[in-house]
């Protein structure tokens, strides 16, 4: 099972394999946003345990540019879907032999489950797979309240002071990563020259927690960062190149919780209808809470409760996925 993890940020030091849960738990009250982030990296792992109880080795990858050389291409899909097939890869090759009886432990049946930046990176990764990964047999996927829509973070622009306008520069990192001939129209005609000055000096340092903060990107309204972002095709259409509306040869589900702050439930309904109309001879599952069990902590609200409540909903779809399979 391919594990694909939401939004830490494009900074390296965000990458969730240079967390541990030793430090979720203990966190440090020094520096409460570099705290949350960890809790945020751990809000996964009983997901994840659920997998690994179940006998099924689990994989994840930190995505190009986290912790390594280089930026991180924030939501581009063909990126993030290479790192969550090549971990599989990966995985058979480093540790796919018992040492005393030589057989293989890691099939090449697997499948992928994606939250939020993960669920887009989820779906592009299903898209890719037959050609980029056609030794491997790929069963299914699953996306938790995916990212989706992302031209739509433009309006973030228009708000007053906002947590939430974090993730315009990085959708803006992401596209500049994967078209580097953004350069141009991004100091001239989309930051402010406060902006552009406040993106060069957090985006490649700060968590998204931190850029979310009052002395990032959390302060001033959006106006102040932001030039009036209309009529600027080269980057709506690298943002519009993010949406994960995709031809997918293998079982989707979708699920999403009603009350998402972060995700909006209408947006997600709307990709999963499109992915419906797309893939016509595969099943397209929505999985819909109005309710879900608390997140830790509960400020992380329904977007990571969510995985709290899916856990055994999902593991068991998965199952029948694996037991199924010729």
């Amino acid at each position: 099972m391919s594990w694909s993890h939401g939004t830490v940020g494009v900074a390296d030091r965000g990458a969730p394999s240079l967390d541990s849960e030793e430090l979720a738990d203990i966190g440090d009250p020094t520096d409460p946003p570099l705290t949350v982030h960890r809790k945020i990296n751990a809000a996964p792992h009983g997901l994840l345990n659920e997998f690994l109880n179940r006998g099924w080795a689990v994989v994840m990858t930190d995505y190009e540019g986290l912790g390594t050389r280089g930026p991180h291409p924030y939501l581009f899909g063909a990126s993030e879907a290479r790192g969550v097939l090549d971990i599989v890869q990966a995985a058979r090759a480093l540790h796919n032999r018992d040492s005393a009886t030589g057989q293989e432990i890691i099939s090449r049946r697997f499948v992928i489950v994606g939250h939020s930046q993960g669920g887009q990176a989820a779906l592009f990764a299903a898209h890719l797979a037959p050609t980029w990964t056609g030794e491997l047999a790929l069963l299914a996927v699953a996306a938790i309240a995916p990212a989706s829509a992302q031209e739509r973070l433009l309006l973030l622009s228009l708000l007053p002071a906002a947590p939430d306008l974090a993730f315009l520069p990085l959708a803006i990192a992401g596209a500049l990563a994967s078209d580097p001939g953004l350069a141009t129209e991004l100091e001239q005609k989309v930051f402010t020259p406060l902006g552009l000055q406040l993106f060069k000096n957090t985006i490649d340092v700060q968590t998204r927690v931190e850029l979310s903060k009052p002395d990032s990107w959390g302060a001033l309204p959006g106006r102040k960062y932001f030039r009036v972002l209309s009529r600027k095709p080269r980057l709506t259409a690298a943002l519009r190149r993010m949406h994960p509306d995709l031809e997918i040869q293998v079982p989707i589900r979708i699920s999403q919780a009603v009350n998402d702050r972060r995700v909006s439930a209408a947006a997600t309904k709307r990709l999963w209808k499109q992915l419906k109309r797309r893939n016509q001879t595969v099943t397209v599952e929505w999985v819909e809470y109005d309710k879900v069990a608390p997140a830790v902590p509960a400020s992380l609200g329904d977007h990571f409760g969510i995985l709290n409540s899916d856990v055994v909903p999902l593991a068991d779809w998965l199952e029948r996925k694996f037991a199924t399979a010729k």
